[in-house]
């Protein structure tokens, strides 16, 4: 304490609490405010005293023993020690950093990054293998750091900007509870949720208190990104291979001649198969049990050669026989008075390949098929009550069943999978192989005819591409065609018409082929019987062909039953000519080809749901909007940021303003908050009871 001062104190007395004079420098306020010359309540005495010189402090003291114009310089504390009071700090970037929205702005720039890391992340490992990833801690851990790094971040900005609001709050007159409410909702959820309700929700700060609140769901929302779900991961070199046909190549054989051509056994073993209902399985190969296929975005992952059958009801060709003593009935076109089913013969079959006289029930372009039969059925009639008498009678009428089934080649459009296993395939597309008849016979059938089909594209591996001919050989357009049929090289000279074609756009059944099958066919229907002992009531007394038999299903037969046994035929017969004789190149080779897919492993993968991170992002945009808004309202409101500079949440700024005469006198009454940080490093304080509850008092 200097000499002028402790000579003023013994001359002129102590100063009463609450006075002032002119030469103390304050002037006394009514008004209660935290404005310039605006009074407010002093949280040390009854009044507050409002500085006229802000920067720098000069006392005049009035003293009987001195000069009137004499004068004091009272710089600070530190005047004391004979040294004059200056700023530890006076970088630029230190009061940046103190007295502006620097930590802010750059909590907002890191919770920005937070959440371009965690999309990036996200992105990165979506659709991952959960086992696979590269990282030494889960990837849960990691979503859950960033998600907390950008939790912290946002809220720091939230808590300086509520408590900057506080003091902008205060430059009207207001409940000296509010300073509480304010600093509380600063602090966490629980005072933020008391501000919402106390504010309701009107003003910026509400704004920031609901961010506050809504941060809490931070964790939860993060974690509930990433879903590990069960995906197929594909197998580098694995095996995923499916036999395809595009021909009948390869299943007969020529024995002499004038001879026609003859089934193989194999093929002939495919067929008693399949009318057994014991067809082979398609040789597919899949190294890991699960195998995928590429599929065209309309539909399909191959096309293959196959045979295709339908069945339809010809009933109304039956004609009933005069017979006595009971009824007996023959299809008209093909049958008569001596071909005949009724208690005796229940089932009767005809082949009808050569020429049917049933067209009519079908389309047109179903005239000509590869193979075709007839068949006449005596089914039971389960409503009414058979007597047997005499062995052949019955008390009610029994009604036969006429069925007309036919087999043609189609290119079939595919799409499969293999799942444990167990080949999957389903049909999307079928479409008939065009007719190529003998030239001598015109449109009928003939031992001679063929079926060959050049599609304008074709489905490659999930993809359709075109099917284009070249006037010559190439590599990728081996098979020479001509007239709708392959050209040897043999036959001279060149055909004008001659085009070189890709062999997987050649769909083929060759000349003889067809004819050796549908004969091989026709002996297995041809005036086939099953007789019965007893009549349609006694199905277990049956004599005839297995396969005859299957057709009469122990009497219940209908158009659906008779076309299922049909098509378990064509079925065996396309799952050998798939696994055997696929394609046909210019040397006229049966080689087998494959549809090729990935091989699959079953694997646990992450899945992203970024409906999840729209909560953090949007927390994150209202937390950059929350802190713009603060700095707009606080640089502008009623000039009070002007002279008060930034404050935020120090305490200081509560004591400060609350300090005696004396101590703001000797701190040179600080505005901002760096220059009560430097003058809070030279001052000592005490909690200590006084005759006006507890103070802080100078130590």
């Amino acid at each position: 304490m200097s000499n002028q001062t402790k000579a003023r104190e013994k001359g002129g007395g102590s100063m009463k609490e609450g006075e002032s004079t002119a030469d103390d420098g304050y002037q006394k306020t009514n008004a209660m405010s935290l404005l310039p010359q605006v009074r407010s309540d002093d949280l040390s005495t009854n009044y507050s005293y409002t500085p006229v010189e802000m920067a720098s402090f000069s006392s005049k003291i009035s003293d009987p023993g001195r000069k009137p114009m004499e004068t004091v310089e009272v710089n600070s504390l530190h005047a004391e020690s004979g040294t004059a009071w200056q700023p530890p700090l006076t970088s630029k970037i230190y009061r940046m950093w103190t007295d502006g929205w620097t930590i802010e702005v750059l909590c907002c720039a890191m919770a920005v990054m937070a959440l371009i890391c965690l999309c990036a992340t996200l992105r990165y490992f979506d659709g991952h293998i959960i086992t696979a990833i590269p990282l030494k801690i889960n990837i849960n851990t990691l979503i859950a750091v960033l998600g907390a790094l950008m939790k912290a971040a946002i809220l720091l900005p939230v808590a300086e900007s509520i408590s900057e609001l506080k003091w902008t709050w205060f430059a009207k007159s207001r409940s000296l509870m509010d300073l509480e409410s304010f600093d509380v909702a600063s602090r966490g959820p629980w005072g933020a949720a008391r501000l919402v309700w106390y504010l309701r929700s009107r003003g910026i700060a509400a704004l920031g208190a609901w961010i506050t609140v809504l941060a809490l769901a931070i964790d939860p929302f993060t974690q509930q990104i990433i879903r590990p779900v069960i995906c197929h991961h594909s197998v580098p070199n694995g095996i995923a291979q499916i036999p395809r046909a595009n021909n009948l190549t390869g299943i007969a054989a020529k024995f002499g001649a004038g001879i026609p051509l003859q089934l193989v056994p194999d093929v002939a073993a495919a067929i008693y198969g399949g009318l057994m209902n014991d067809y082979s399985r398609l040789d597919i190969q899949c190294s890991t049990g699960n195998c995928t296929f590429p599929n065209s975005p309309f539909g399909g992952s191959f096309q293959t050669l196959a045979l295709d059958v339908s069945c339809v009801d010809i009933s109304a060709e039956i004609v009933e026989a005069d017979s006595d003593p009971t009824t007996m009935w023959y299809l008209r076109g093909i049958g008569n008075s001596t071909t005949v089913v009724g208690q005796g013969a229940l089932v009767r079959t005809s082949p009808t390949s050569m020429g049917s006289p049933f067209n009519k029930y079908w389309p047109a372009e179903r005239d000509i098929v590869l193979f075709s039969f007839a068949s006449l059925i005596y089914i039971r009639n389960e409503e009414c009550e058979q007597v047997v008498s005499n062995e052949t009678s019955s008390t009610c009428p029994q009604a036969p069943l006429a069925v007309e089934c036919r087999l043609w080649p189609t290119i079939r459009t595919i799409t499969a999978s293999i799942d444990l296993s167990e080949l999957q395939e389903h049909v999307i597309d079928s479409q008939p192989l065009e007719f190529v008849p003998y030239s001598s016979y015109g449109r009928a059938r003939s031992p001679l005819d063929s079926w060959l089909s050049i599609p304008d594209k074709v489905l490659r591996d999930g993809e359709w591409e075109p099917c284009t001919a070249s006037l010559t050989y190439t590599p990728d357009t081996p098979v020479p065609i001509s007239n709708h049929t392959l050209w040897f090289s043999s036959v001279e000279p060149e055909p004008s018409d001659l085009r070189w074609w890709a062999g997987d756009c050649i769909f083929w059944v060759p000349t003889g082929i067809g004819n050796a099958f549908s004969s091989f066919l026709d002996e297995l229907y041809l005036d086939k019987v099953m007789a019965g002992a007893y009549g349609p009531s006694a199905t277990m007394s049956t004599m005839g062909d297995v396969w005859i038999k299957r057709l009469y299903n122990n009497g219940a037969a209908t158009v659906d039953t008779v076309e299922t046994n049909f098509r378990q035929l064509a079925k065996s017969i396309n799952t050998f000519m798939r696994n055997n004789n696929s394609t046909v190149d210019a040397a006229f080779e049966a080689k087998t080809i494959y549809a090729t897919g990935s091989a699959n492993k079953t694997e646990t993968c992450i899945l992203v749901q970024w409906a999840w991170l729209s909560f953090s992002a949007s927390l994150v945009l209202l937390t950059v909007v929350f802190l713009s808004l603060t700095v707009w309202k606080t640089r502008g409101a009623h000039g009070l940021e002007a002279a008060k500079g930034v404050w935020k949440s120090s305490i200081l700024a509560v004591l400060f303003s609350g300090l005696n005469e004396r101590a703001r006198r000797d701190c040179g009454a600080p505005g901002k908050k760096s220059e009560m940080i430097q003058c809070a490093e030279g001052i000592k304080v005490a909690l200590n009871p006084t005759e006006h509850g507890w103070r802080l008092t100078r130590g």
